[in-house]
């Protein structure tokens, strides 16, 4: 986000979140080590070299993962650079919208579990990227828990976000 805007308050992803990827991304490094202690014979028909080997690649794969997927999913944000509404969810999904495209006077509460996933990123508590809703339509989606404000657009797809002033959105 360029540090001459003012950011527009939004609910991110928290702690719990990124505990969530760190733990499925260390979870092949642990099975690998929980079947050396409960297979031993298994474990050691292989030779010591190959079985370290994997242990440290499980490792550094799941290091690589958690501190990307940590990376990818706090860098959500909106913000509102006087001619643009910008919203960037999981640096995967960015959109720039004229204000004038925008209608937070016609916000509406949506229920996120109203929508079906297309194109997205999705932890426990945590989604971002493109939904579609029960009619059809199209609905970028910043959530991270908390209830959803669904904000209809001039475009093709509305935005919902977790916010509690739409009109700030302009």
């Amino acid at each position: 986000m360029p540090d001459s805007v003012i950011p527009i308050a939004i609910v991110t992803p928290g702690w719990s979140q990124i505990g969530w990827v760190c733990l499925l991304a260390f979870l092949p490094l642990a099975i690998a080590l929980a079947y050396r202690r409960i297979a031993p014979n298994s474990a050691q028909a292989m030779p010591p070299a190959i079985r370290g080997g994997i242990v440290l690649a499980l490792g550094i794969i799941g290091a690589m993962a958690a501190t990307i997927g940590s990376w990818v999913i706090s860098s959500n944000g909106a913000w509102n650079d006087g001619e643009h509404m910008h919203m960037r969810a999981s640096r995967a999904f960015s959109i720039k919208l004229p204000l004038d495209e925008l209608h937070p006077e016609q916000a509406t509460p949506i229920a996120f579990d109203a929508l079906e996933a297309e194109g997205r990123i999705r932890t426990p508590g945590y989604a971002a990227g493109a939904y579609r809703d029960t009619e059809g339509r199209r609905v970028f989606v910043l959530w991270a828990g908390a209830p959803l404000t669904r904000i209809p657009t001039d475009r093709d797809f509305d935005i919902a976000v977790a916010i509690t002033d739409p009109a700030a959105l302009r």
